[in-house]
């Protein structure tokens, strides 16, 4: 139970961070709101899911 109780806390934080990892470039380079670059960003990730995929992992290893 605390592996599951692990997982559902971790792994939708991942999501959400990876969905939302665009917003603060649309609200620095096109001045969007929050929730409009939120939209932008999680429809930005889903349009090119292969690239943004290829890009969290290796900005996570060049963090690592």
């Amino acid at each position: 139970m605390t592996f599951v109780g692990t997982l559902l806390c971790s792994l939708p934080g991942l999501v959400v961070g990876f969905a939302t990892s665009y917003t603060m470039y649309f609200v620095i380079d096109r001045g969007l709101g929050a929730v409009e670059a939120i939209k932008v960003s999680v429809r930005l990730v889903m349009d090119n899911l292969a690239n943004a995929v290829v890009r969290y992992v290796v900005g996570g290893l060049v963090a690592a």
